[in-house]
């Protein structure tokens, strides 16, 4: 993997912390586009990010309303089927034309009951067959075979993603107390891969391969096989980065993005993209 280029999409005299800036990628008509909103703007800024085989365009729009003040959503929502982004269960913007208009009743419905399980992911339980894990306590994880336990193990911090299967392998990713990957053999339990990644919300990619940011101030994209849990790859990234930074998955590469401080508090929000080749 290698970093192909980089973009500055937002600059700020006050720093961008965690909750500060926020952002989900979309794709509609073969075209990228990332919305995104910092607690310093009043509107959602849109990056559009047109690609072919020789160069990378981009252009920008910038979402308000008079009498409008955007926050930064706690949850961001890409209805495919409707082609919009639905943003805190409170508003939509039609992905391409921009318009802005309130949410129906049934969809911030539906977005808050989905957001609900999102946020809370240590308190369920994953069926896999006749089987189920969860999580037991902060560091200890729990498999059980009709109603019998049938492995334990510890993997520190909070369960951040879904639990997903691989074959006859589990993984997911923790936030808290460090922050890991976790790959298991789902018979047994057996600990195929812990990697600290300094927290892990969103785990991204297909078939054997899984791709995780690393944060903090050095931060990485690792890409992870799911057949052996070695790093086959990693590529080191500008700035910092946290676990709310976005991430997203295409055949050729990744986008993601990360922050880069200046002199004083003026930081630099950095949009990548990170090829296979």
């Amino acid at each position: 993997m290698r970093v192909e280029w980089e973009k500055t999409i937002a600059t700020s005299d006050h720093g961008f912390l965690n909750a500060k800036f926020d952002g989900v990628f979309a794709e509609i008509d073969g075209e990228l586009r990332f919305f995104s909103s910092s607690i310093h703007d009043r509107g959602l800024n849109v990056i559009s990010i047109f690609r072919d085989e020789e160069e990378t365009a981009f252009s920008y729009d910038f979402i308000e309303e008079r009498g409008r003040t955007f926050s930064i959503p706690s949850c961001w929502h890409v209805d495919h089927k409707r082609k919009c982004i639905i943003c805190d269960s409170r508003y939509e913007i039609d992905m391409q034309s921009f318009e802005v208009r309130e949410a129906s009743e049934e969809v911030c419905a539906s977005i808050r009951e989905e957001h609900e399980r999102n946020i809370k992911e240590y308190l369920k339980k994953y069926s896999f067959g006749d089987f189920e894990v969860f999580q037991k306590s902060e560091q200890v994880y729990c498999c059980v075979q009709n109603g019998q336990e049938k492995w334990r193990i510890r993997c520190q911090g909070y369960l951040y993603t879904p639990i997903l299967a691989y074959e006859d392998k589990l993984y997911w990713g923790t936030d808290g107390a460090g922050g890991y990957f976790c790959l298991v053999e789902s018979e047994t339990g057996n600990i195929v891969a812990k990697i600290k990644t300094g927290g892990t919300n969103k785990i991204v990619g297909e078939g054997k391969k899984r791709y995780v940011l690393l944060q903090g101030n050095k931060p990485e994209i690792l890409e992870l096989s799911l057949e052996t849990g070695e790093i086959t790859d990693r590529v080191s990234l500008p700035g910092y980065a946290c676990s709310d930074s976005a991430l997203f998955w295409t055949e050729k590469g990744l986008y993601t993005v990360t922050f880069r401080a200046k002199k004083g508090m003026n930081t630099q929000a950095v949009l990548l993209f990170v090829s296979f080749q």
